[in-house]
């Protein structure tokens, strides 16, 4: 049989063929990455859109009348409202004699509030005595309605023994009967026990003749 093919195209066609498509593969394959890279160098990378910063505010200018107002007047007002509240409320106190030794010495400072609003036990508190004729310090053991006992060195209070661990080590015995502490006033003691004018001699304190309550010692 006569191969048309090898007659008209030659002994080569077959060869011929096979490189054209082995072409056809190479080109297929290893070319088209080449190509890719070629074209990523032209595609240019998307940049993210600077957001805009926010405007920063001018500051309004002051007019004359708030400068005044709030670098003079302002801070003269508010100095003499305190000065105000230092002088009638608050004030120095000073300590005479060792009746409150060892919580206050004779001649210490301390810092009074000017009230005898709201007394409770334990305040230290200053009082007028007519008795004594002078101003003193002493502690508050009972308020009205309590009732007081004293059984050699121990303090009771509605029948409760207080704690009385600030005190001066005191040897004198005293016995006082139960007593209710009158409306309207207090109980005190000093708590130098063994030299001490206070309610054991002077009886109940009338609250009016208290003045002022230490707030700072």
């Amino acid at each position: 049989m006569v191969d048309y093919n090898k007659e008209f195209f030659g002994e080569n066609s077959d060869s011929e063929d096979e490189k054209v498509n082995s072409q056809n593969v190479d080109y297929g394959v290893g070319d088209y990455n080449s190509r890719f890279d070629e074209v990523s160098d032209y595609i240019e990378p998307i940049e993210e859109e600077e957001k805009p910063k926010p405007k920063k505010r001018r500051r309004r200018r002051r007019s004359k009348g708030e400068i005044l107002l709030f670098d003079y007047v302002l801070p003269i007002v508010v100095g003499l409202v305190m000065s105000f509240l230092l002088i009638h409320f608050f004030g120095r106190g000073v300590v005479k004699g060792s009746s409150m030794s060892p919580t206050l010495k004779d001649g210490q400072n301390v810092i009074i509030f000017k009230s005898n609003k709201h007394i409770k036990r334990n305040d230290i508190v200053f009082l007028h005595s007519d008795k004594l004729e002078e101003d003193i310090v002493k502690r508050v053991i009972a308020v009205e309605n309590d009732v007081v006992e004293i059984k050699g060195t121990d303090v009771y209070v509605n029948s409760k023994k207080i704690d009385d661990s600030y005190t001066e080590n005191h040897t004198d015995e005293q016995y006082i009967k139960p007593m209710k502490v009158p409306e309207g006033c207090i109980y005190v003691l000093g708590d130098n026990r063994d030299d001490s004018t206070d309610s054991r001699v002077l009886g109940p304190i009338d609250v009016e003749d208290v003045f002022a309550k230490v707030i700072y010692k």
